[in-house]
């Protein structure tokens, strides 16, 4: 009896193996198709009981300062480098709410306890701060973003944080509404989780990482290997069943057209078995968008002004002590793809940037919230304004002052030109009112127009005075008739190009290339 058990429990024992055999087989030969392969890694992840496998955690540990000087990226070497420019440096984020209310992204500094920011930062700037024994704090000479020149100091913290990686795929300017002080752009930002590294807490590997070893790639019978790319809908992420690294928010977006929008996303996982150091899996999330975005304009250089359009992107789910962005090289590829169309009808593109900010929300005042600001600076093409509004009201003046030139005696003749002069004027100034928003302030055009009225009003009351003077007092009216002549219309031409000299002093940064030169710039 004994005997039997023995065999029929070996039996039992054999055919699980056999069936745990045949199975494996099976499922290693069905891992080679695609959608299998992404639906157990989509099972798996969602079946793992680790909690890091689904959350965000923070992967930098840093016992330091808060802040990270900015890096530049050169597109021929394809390397980054840390921002100087011999002397000083300039912060690219901050991961610490301490030092973010101190010190902001953006911000100059021009010396680190005593030493220029430079040198520090070409030396060896993370041996730097890593040296506890020597360097216990921070002083440092800073320029902040309005220009103020501040010493401030730092205390050594514990901190640790997180990359949320941004690209910028491609951008369109389709639209620049000044009435309603807004522009429509067309952007497509991809959002990326990599866990490529080790963690500092316990030197493993990440357990998605392991997960996604167990069905994204499989050995060709040909030899070597082959990586599924797995496209996963967007419910994955609405349910939490996988990693969302696109919890971001556009503070300046008033409309997002629905219909316009496209999301693709990306599973990618690079291998050791491919000659990497590390095993890498890439969860990535793209949009493609079509926002209005609302932007604060200066007009006071209309027609000849320079623009500045600002598009912000603000974490929405993590403060910058546990997550920042980090700018991919890709942004800078499409902002030089940008720049080479000419696509914006009226305006020409001059540069664009992007770099680090740091918001705050009015729910917290306390807390800082790591984001990213696309600039782009176009300048107003101003042809149009200078021949088709400009021009002709000069030529109406001219028209205007002609009359210096008539009889005085002819007074119904000099009336009806000024008149009817004026009146053309009224016409321009409905032709700019259609354009503009109702602003606090005058703009040139604004300036040239008020002054084109006081210079077409002038001579109508010039030819009443002449008119009358010449019953009363001939020499005096003949005099006043030859200084019209001599200063009239060069006095209205020079009161012109002052209005525009002193708006281009007063107003550099916002006048364009053409009358820029005009303040020394």
């Amino acid at each position: 009896m004994k005997k039997k058990f023995k065999l029929l429990l070996l039996n039992l024992i054999f055919i699980t193996f056999l069936q745990n055999l045949l199975f494996a087989e099976e499922d290693k030969n069905l891992i080679r198709d695609e959608r299998y392969a992404c639906n157990k890694f989509y099972q798996d992840v969602e079946k793992s009981d680790i909690p890091m496998v689904k959350n965000f955690y923070t992967y930098y540990e840093e016992n330091g300062f808060g802040f990270s000087p900015a890096y530049k990226y050169d597109e021929e070497l394809n390397k980054w480098s840390f921002y100087t420019d011999g002397t000083k440096i300039k912060v690219g984020f901050t991961f610490n709410n301490e030092t973010a209310k101190v010190l902001k992204s953006g911000d100059v500094i021009l010396k680190i306890n005593g030493i220029d920011a430079s040198k520090i930062v070409e030396d060896n700037w993370w041996a730097y701060i890593e040296n506890e024994d020597e360097v216990k704090e921070l002083n440092l000479d800073i320029i902040n973003a309005e220009g103020e020149k501040k010493i401030i100091n730092l205390q050594r913290s514990e901190d640790s944080y997180g990359p949320l990686y941004h690209s910028l795929r491609d951008l369109k300017i389709i639209d620049i509404d000044l009435k309603k002080s807004i522009f429509t752009a067309s952007i497509e930002n991809s959002y990326e989780y990599r866990y490529d590294f080790k963690f500092y807490q316990d030197d493993e590997v990440h357990p998605i990482v392991d997960i996604a070893n167990e069905s994204l790639w499989y050995k060709k019978s040909s030899g070597g290997y082959n990586f599924h790319i797995c496209s996963p809908s967007a419910k994955y992420f609405e349910d939490s069943i996988l990693p969302d690294p696109a919890g971001v928010d556009f503070p300046d977006v008033v409309e997002n057209d629905v219909d316009f929008e496209k999301n693709i996303n990306k599973i990618f996982l690079y291998s050791k078995l491919e000659g990497r150091e590390e095993d890498q899996l890439n969860i990535q999330r793209n949009f493609k968008n079509n926002f209005k975005i609302l932007n604060d304009f200066n007009l006071r250089s209309f027609p000849f002004d320079r623009q500045a359009l600002k598009i912000r992107i603000v974490d929405a789910e993590y403060s910058l002590d546990t997550r920042v962005f980090e700018i991919s090289p890709f942004t800078f590829r499409a902002l030089d793809e940008y720049l080479s169309k000419d696509d914006i009808p009226g305006w020409k593109k001059i540069s664009a940037k992007v770099e680090n900010i740091d918001e705050k929300r009015i729910t917290n005042e306390d807390v800082f919230w790591s984001g990213m600001l696309i600039e782009l600076e176009v300048e107003r093409k101003h042809g149009y304004y200078i021949f088709k509004v400009i021009l002709p009201m000069l030529l109406i003046l001219m028209v205007c002052w002609s009359v210096v030139w008539v009889d005085p005696k002819e007074l119904e003749a000099r009336l009806t030109i000024t008149i009817v002069c004026l009146l053309s004027l009224i016409a321009y100034n409905f032709v700019i009112d259609s354009e503009l928003p109702k602003l606090e302030y005058l703009t040139v055009l604004d300036w040239i127009i008020l002054v084109s009225y006081v210079y077409a009003t002038i001579p109508n009351f010039l030819s009443v005075i002449s008119f009358r003077l010449q019953k009363t007092n001939l020499n005096l009216s003949n005099k006043l008739e030859l200084l019209s002549r001599k200063y009239g219309l060069s006095s209205y031409i020079l009161s012109i190009l002052f209005i525009i000299w002193l708006n281009a002093l007063s107003n550099p940064s916002n006048s364009s290339s053409l009358i820029s030169w005009m303040a020394g710039n």
